[in-house]
């Protein structure tokens, strides 16, 4: 892993941290969602990764590096060193391809080149003396730095870059911190209900800081915000303080402000972080198999959103009433509501079920966005939160949801109407508690709106229990 590390931080541009890890821990895409074994397990690898990570670019950056190489039989022999150095160079593989095949070069790679042979006893490899390998071993962290510094005075080609965001150089003094949550797409072996959200800490520059997994997180927006701020203390006494953290919602930078060690720093609230955003996307892209836009958290239980149980079962019994009074009958998802709060929280929805293979409702908290959604931009277009509702049959309930359901005893409308819930956008990766209290709400305006039969063009109604009003 040193080795593998050492080529992909030393190479012609940055390579993505969740690259790496999709290497390291193997076929994680296979059989889509990996299984990480127990939470402290998966909080200590991909902590232990990201520090090595952090380690190697820093000793690459001043010039000290030192591969971390193993003894057996009291023998440091740096086969596994250099072959891992070996396979980094394949994630570049044209713009190494010239360094290797490049004369001038062909001295300094001896070492590596010789070393990763033995180890896949390649024919005409002679065998290495112990002092050619003591002479090796000492070119080795030497040759790393010098590659580095090659590929910075002749980096890769601008037509190839591996990321969207950045192709620089580590920067161990960034202009700025972009902080928030990622959904985590994979499952925790001895905790089926459990639902794997990571607070993100990243540079402007591309370069993480810190990954930290979470594995019960709070529905409340305020007690994550208190977890990210917990994280980025610990960050700043290791990294030392930013002059200036950016994060996506207030929750945060109110939290954020009650920390004395931030008192100079500016705090900023943006619509949108561009290199968290692509960070998270690779993220969720290398773990998940698909594209890694829009960041989609879900729940392998109804507990495991955090959410008081007495809300849960309203929501079971308004997903309920929705069900059974069929909607979609009356709207299409190309028909939208727009359905607004007494308070004026408004929100634009989307009935689906007329000619959508799923039945359910999809909730945009910003009303431009279906239409940018249904312009054919795609959810990546997509620039508020979007909250959705879907039903699944009994038989293809997982066990763990089953017995949730079968212990709180939530009631449903039909074999085949199991909820089912999944948030786009959300900065705290999940549902809070006043977004699913809005969304119960909505759907029992919704299925109240739906039984009265009516479609007129213009219609505004109001649903009495909950204050609600509806406007075609």
């Amino acid at each position: 892993m040193d080795g593998f590390l050492a080529a992909i931080l030393a190479g012609p541009a940055m390579v993505p941290p969740s690259q790496a890890l999709g290497y390291i821990l193997g076929e994680v895409n296979d059989p889509g969602r990996p299984s990480l074994g127990s939470m402290k397990e998966t909080e200590r690898l991909i902590s232990l990764i990201l520090r090595h990570w952090n380690s190697v670019a820093g000793a690459l950056l001043r010039g000290d590096y030192a591969p971390t190489l193993t003894t057996l039989d009291n023998q440091t022999w740096g086969n596994d060193w250099a072959q891992g150095f070996i396979n980094g160079t394949t994630l570049w593989a044209e713009a190494w391809r010239g360094l290797l095949a490049d004369p001038t070069w062909s001295a300094d790679l001896e070492p590596i080149i010789a070393l990763a042979g033995e180890l896949g006893r390649q024919r005409g490899h002679p065998p290495i003396t112990d002092a050619t390998r003591e002479r090796y071993l000492d070119c080795l962290g030497p040759i790393a730095v010098d590659i580095r510094h090659h590929f910075i005075a002749e980096p890769a080609p601008s037509d190839q870059p591996p990321l969207d965001f950045a192709t620089e150089r580590l920067d161990i003094s960034p202009p700025h911190w972009e902080v928030g949550w990622i959904p985590f797409p994979a499952q925790i072996e001895d905790e089926p209900d459990a639902r794997l959200v990571a607070a993100l800490i990243v540079t402007g520059a591309g370069r993480i800081v810190a990954l930290t997994p979470e594995v019960r997180p709070p529905a409340g927006p305020e007690a994550m915000a208190k977890l990210l701020a917990r994280q980025i203390s610990t960050a700043v006494a290791k990294e030392g303080v930013p002059p200036e953290i950016r994060v996506m919602d207030q929750a945060s930078v109110t939290a954020l402000r009650r920390l004395p060690i931030l008192r100079h720093t500016i705090l900023d609230i943006r619509e949108s972080l561009p290199v968290f955003n692509a960070v998270r996307a690779d993220f969720i892209r290398e773990f998940s198999g698909g594209d890694g836009e829009p960041p989609v958290a879900s729940a392998p239980t109804w507990t495991g959103w955090g959410l008081d149980p007495e809300l849960v079962a309203g929501l079971f019994e308004a997903s309920a009433a929705f069900f059974r009074a069929a909607p979609w009958r009356l709207y299409a998802s190309s028909d939208p509501l727009m359905i607004r709060w007494p308070a004026g929280q408004e929100w634009l929805v989307s009935v689906m079920g007329a000619t959508d293979i799923e039945r359910g409702l999809m909730c945009f908290a910003n009303p431009e966005d279906l239409e940018a959604v249904g312009g054919g931009s795609g959810p990546s277009a997509l620039r508020g939160v979007a909250i959705g509702v879907g039903f699944t049959p009994l038989d293809d309930l997982t066990p763990a949801l089953r017995q949730d359901i079968e212990t709180h005893q939530w009631k449903v409308a039909a074999p085949d109407a199991y909820p089912s819930a999944y948030v786009i956008n959300s900065p705290t990766a999940g549902i809070s508690e006043p977004m699913a209290t809005q969304l119960r709400d909505a759907l029992e305006a919704i299925s109240r709106f739906g039984s009265t039969k009516t479609k007129r063009r213009g219609q505004v109604w109001l649903d009495h229990p909950t204050g609600i009003v509806i406007e075609r």
